[in-house]
């Protein structure tokens, strides 16, 4: 699967600057089989697929974003992990080409209007990712 995967924080129609949190973090570190943190990168697997992941930032420093790509398929696991990172951090999903992805019925007051006004759904796991990104 050769999709970027944005993963973000809006707030009153602008990029949050709040950091995503413990339980985020943990969820990427207890996933990754490789860092490279002065690259800021992980490389994940979830069940049996795999991915890599950018913007990581070092403890201490806030992780506002993130970009999940490379997905090897079947890409279920590193969707649901996505998913997953996206409730823990209250971050909507913006996979490259598809409808804004949301968490939580919430967010949607948040986002800008560029996104606001084009297609948005509301997830629950990866298969629901995978169908908005097949929807494209």
């Amino acid at each position: 699967m050769s999709y970027d995967i944005f993963l973000q924080n809006f707030v009153n129609g602008g990029a949050g600057e709040s950091d995503c949190g413990p339980s985020a973090r943990a969820l990427i570190s207890n996933a990754a089989d490789r860092e490279e943190p002065q690259h800021r990168f992980a490389h994940v697997i979830a069940g049996e697929s795999a991915a890599d992941v950018y913007g990581l930032t070092p403890e201490g420093e806030p992780l506002t974003s993130l970009m999940f790509n490379h997905i090897k398929e079947p890409a279920d696991g590193v969707l649901d992990l996505i998913v997953a990172v996206a409730h823990a951090a209250h971050w909507v999903i913006l996979p490259t080409g598809a409808p804004t992805c949301l968490v939580s019925e919430s967010q949607r007051e948040h986002l800008p209007p560029e996104l606001a006004d084009g297609e948005v759904r509301v997830l629950s796991n990866g298969h629901d990712l995978l169908c908005a990104i097949r929807s494209a």
